[in-house]
């Protein structure tokens, strides 16, 4: 996991926070889709299930204002 992040003060009460969060899985995780029966129907007619690979990369972009009363 890789965590970046960098802040700057806009003002004596205001400032602002950028980061990027990278993580890395060496066994991607997997989801299961329905496979559907086309043209679809209502209701819909699922043929069955297939497994889908999600990418073994996730990235995370934030921000973040700070105000100081």
């Amino acid at each position: 996991m890789c965590r970046n992040a960098f802040t700057t003060t806009l003002s004596s009460r205001l400032a602002l926070k950028v980061g990027y969060d990278l993580t890395y899985k060496n066994k991607p995780a997997s989801v299961a889709v329905d496979v559907v029966k086309t043209p679809i129907t209502t209701p819909p007619v699922i043929l069955g299930q297939v497994p889908f690979f999600l990418k073994r990369t996730d990235s995370v972009f934030t921000t973040s204002l700070v105000i100081t009363f």
